[in-house]
């Protein structure tokens, strides 16, 4: 198979989330507040304004995470938010190689954990080419939907 290798700032942009206003969260806002970990409150704003990869910059145990944000959210100051040139790379099969070849070794934090955006944009990334990506995350989506599925029938038969 043929790839290329670029490092993931020069076909993408990045961001930090910011921190959430105590006002802004509640339990029936119009977007998920979304910390990178998981979702852990709704607002009315949003700073995301569609699903991107995002990447886990700070915190205890999950710093170097890979996730995709739940659509449009307000992404907190924990996280990065990673908008990529999908004519170049698709932000599915990034999450996939994410997965695989994961972040945690760019953590540079002493006292706490974390990530920087420099960081971030310096990792090399082999990219095939765009058909080649769409097979992949088609097999890997496929492959997930049958865990999803047995973890279902498994928590179906448990109740």
């Amino acid at each position: 198979m043929e790839y290329t290798v670029r490092s993931l700032g020069s076909f993408s942009e990045m961001k930090y989330g910011k921190m959430p206003n105590k006002k802004m969260s509640s339990d029936k806002g119009k977007y998920p507040i979304f910390s990178g970990y998981r979702v852990v409150g709704y607002c009315d704003e949003c700073n995301i304004g569609e699903q991107q990869l995002v990447v886990v910059a700070r915190g205890v145990g999950g710093t170097g995470d890979v996730k995709l944000s739940p659509g449009a959210c307000f992404l907190t100051n924990l996280s990065i938010a990673v908008s990529v040139d999908e004519s170049v790379a698709l932000k599915k099969y990034l999450y996939y190689y994410f997965l695989k070849n994961n972040l945690r070794y760019l953590d540079s934090g002493s006292a706490q954990s974390q990530i920087t955006i420099g960081d971030l944009k310096n990792v090399e990334v082999p990219l095939p080419s765009i058909e080649t990506q769409k097979k992949v995350v088609s097999i890997l989506d496929a492959i997930d939907e049958k865990i999803n599925n047995n973890i279902a029938i498994n928590d179906n038969l448990a109740a």
